[in-house]
This record gives C-alpha cells, structure tokens and sequence, in this order.
C-alpha cells in the first residue's frame, strides 16, 4: 500500500517554499506521493473571490 500525503491550502500563488514543505513530506514521513488540495476561497485573505 502506498502511503500519500494531502497538502490543503489556497496556494495564491504557489511558490517555492509549498514544494519544499511537499518534498520534506515525501523524504522525512516515507510518503510516495503528496497530493496538493487547493482551496478555491482562501479563508484568511479578505476580499478574494473564487474563480468561475
């Protein structure tokens, strides 16, 4: 069985530092893969909108 990680956040925008937090996941807890969840309405950034 194939151990997988879900990494959630609004990713607005992705950077450098999500792919690293998801490759320490990978080497440091034995994950296989780690799957990023994107929220499409940021609950902490006043006046976003979610894309339609």
């Amino acid at each position: 069985m194939k151990k997988v990680g879900i990494y959630a956040g609004s990713f607005d925008p992705i950077h450098k530092g999500h792919i690293a937090l998801a490759e320490q996941a990978i080497q440091q807890c034995g994950q296989d893969k780690v799957f990023f969840m994107v929220e499409p309405r940021p609950r902490r950034k006043q006046g976003v909108k979610a894309l339609e």
